[in-house]
């Protein structure tokens, strides 16, 4: 789970980023979720399609009960 509270913006390399490390965290058996992003952070990750593969909360602990429910042993 990370925590985008503090982050006010993402380029296309930390997009990226955030892709690639859901996809090795899922290979492992393992699941990744975003919380907290600013407004503006929000809606880049949702029009770039990221809330497709990388789900997003609103609360940190929204986020971490989603990924205690989908991991892998």
């Amino acid at each position: 789970m990370l925590d985008l509270a503090e982050v006010s913006f993402a380029s296309s390399v930390g997009l990226s980023w955030f892709v690639y490390l859901g996809k090795a965290l899922s290979e492992q058996g393992r699941a990744l979720a975003l919380a907290r992003p600013n407004r503006v952070l929000d809606r880049t990750l949702r029009v770039v399609g990221i809330d497709d593969v990388i789900p997003i909360f609103r609360t940190v602990a929204e986020a971490q009960s989603w990924v205690a429910g989908h991991q892998r042993g």
